[in-house]
């Protein structure tokens, strides 16, 4: 799933997070956290962490900040009625 990675950059920095603190959350060592953070490329359960620990979730989703690939619908439970 495609990362607003400017958005999550911004994030990190409000809640002081460092990406070696949000690899070790995640379970994974740093250098795969940076390739995730260049390209952007995350799997939902990791997001799901990253929301949980940085976090992303202060009353109002940030549903802006994770997309789906191939269609660039934001992944938070939309239907295809609300996708156009």
């Amino acid at each position: 799933m495609k990362t607003d990675m400017q958005m999550l950059r911004a994030c990190m920095k409000y809640h002081n997070r460092t990406q070696e603190d949000v690899s070790r959350a995640l379970g994974m060592v740093r250098s795969t956290f940076y390739l995730h953070m260049k390209d952007g490329d995350f799997t939902i359960s990791q997001i799901h962490k990253m929301m949980e620990y940085i976090p992303l979730d202060d009353g109002r989703r940030q549903p802006h900040l994770f997309r789906n690939k191939k269609s660039g619908a934001v992944e938070k439970g939309l239907t295809n009625q609300d996708k156009t």
